[in-house]
């Protein structure tokens, strides 16, 4: 967008008379005379502004200058009029992005990088940011909208991994928009600006603008989960006696294209799981006992940040893998025990944190995810452990599945308030 002024200024030189430029708006005159000759000088300038949208590179002002004279008394004088258009760019000025090697005037952002917005003005321009006076303080007169690409705010972790909380995106007022993108695509950084003239009448003039933002994906990710063939087991040790499933694998490998790098910071991945539902359940001489925690919802943390058995490694294509063997035991000397009886559902992410470009804020975004699930029983006398027994005896099920295959960008933010932990 483009901020235009054009000034046209008439002006006369005579005996008497006056002038008139023929741009009608903020008129001011000045007049001089007579001086040595007998001679009185009137000039009148007109300013106009408006707005250019979409002007490319350059663009054309079309203008016909012109100016009259009305004398009175002895004949003679002289008029002349000239005409001048400025104009000043109008614009977002993106941060937080990286210029691309292969094209410098394109610059991209990763997924998990903060973007910022701001509005700028070519250099002169009589402009400033108009202020709403209706908010205590008063904040710059400008909402920002960043969409596209499932923008957030913010998402914490805290210590311990006791809590895991998703801000979700919602329009912002002030100088400055921004916002972490959450998957690749073409991000838009949009606003309703309001700026007032500086010079002459106070006039608030608004404008809307919007520039789109290349999110980039990753140069590879390879993930993937798969049950082992090992199936489940009912076995006993020297206290307890515990069914198990045996085992969910998980593996990935992440790599940052090499434009985003920050020195050694490559970014990094890892893995976090929640526990959608758990039950557990025994029998003892016909009576049930339910084992804490059951539950169905809300999803909980299973253990920590990252999971068990994995790590925070540089996402530099480097593979790692984890497991997961979900099970519980009861005391193998309880008289009059029946049967075991287990069922959990489970959602495991993949979850990258990109590298810090210009010291600016990074947050982890999910880049896969996979639901699982499992259901195991054992009875007495013969305690082999087979498929989910229903509660009513019916046949085994499966013991374990994959609910939903591994999806790239499909899920959003895990999220809990509390937190399961082997026991």
């Amino acid at each position: 967008m483009a901020f235009v002024k054009e000034t046209a200024i008439a002006s006369y030189r005579g005996t008497s008379g006056d002038c008139d430029p023929d741009i009608s708006s903020n008129l001011t005159t000045n007049s001089s005379g007579p001086d040595e000759d007998g001679f009185y000088s009137v000039s009148k300038s007109a300013i106009k502004y408006h707005v250019k949208n979409g002007p490319g590179a350059s663009f054309n002002v079309t203008c016909t200058p012109s100016a009259s004279v009305t004398a009175a008394g002895m004949p003679g004088g002289q008029a002349t009029v000239s005409y001048k258009v400025e104009a000043w760019a109008v614009n977002i000025a993106v941060g937080g992005t990286t210029a691309d090697p292969g094209n410098q005037n394109v610059r991209k952002i990763l997924p998990g990088q903060k973007v910022t917005g701001v509005v700028v003005y070519g250099d002169g321009a009589p402009l400033t940011p108009a202020l709403d006076e209706t908010s205590d303080p008063p904040v710059h007169d400008t909402t920002w909208t960043i969409s596209d690409c499932s923008p957030f705010l913010d998402y914490v972790v805290a210590s311990g991994s006791a809590t895991g909380t998703l801000t979700t995106y919602a329009p912002q007022k002030g100088a400055t928009g921004w916002a972490f993108w959450a998957k690749p695509g073409t991000g838009t950084v949009a606003c309703e600006h309001k700026m007032k003239l500086t010079e002459g009448p106070e006039t608030v003039i608004p404008v809307s603008l919007e520039k789109t933002v290349p999110v980039a994906d990753l140069d590879s990710i390879d993930v993937s989960g798969e049950a082992t063939s090992v199936g489940a087991k009912c076995f006993v040790d020297a206290t307890h006696r515990w069914l198990q499933f045996s085992k969910m694998w998980f593996q990935g490998s992440m790599r940052t294209p090499e434009m985003f790098w920050v020195g050694q910071d490559k970014g990094s991945w890892e893995f976090v799981q929640l526990v959608l539902s758990t039950e557990r359940h025994y029998w003892v001489s016909g009576v049930k006992t339910t084992l804490p925690p059951e539950f169905s919802s809300p999803p909980r943390l299973d253990n920590s940040v990252p999971y068990p058995q994995s790590s925070s490694v540089a996402a530099n294509g480097t593979p790692q893998e984890t497991f997961d063997a979900p099970g519980f035991g009861v005391d193998k000397n309880l008289a009059g025990l029946q049967k075991l009886y287990m069922k959990d559902s489970f959602r495991m992410y993949w979850m990258y944190l990109p590298p810090c470009v210009q010291g600016s804020e990074v947050r982890s975004v999910p880049i896969a995810s996979c639901d699982w699930n499992i259901g195991l029983s054992a009875a007495s006398p013969l305690w082999i452990a087979e498929g989910e027994l229903s509660l009513d005896g019916t046949p085994p099920t499966i013991v374990a599945s994959i609910v939903e295959a591994v999806q790239l960008w499909s899920k959003p933010h895990p999220v809990w308030t509390q937190v399961v932990v082997n026991q």
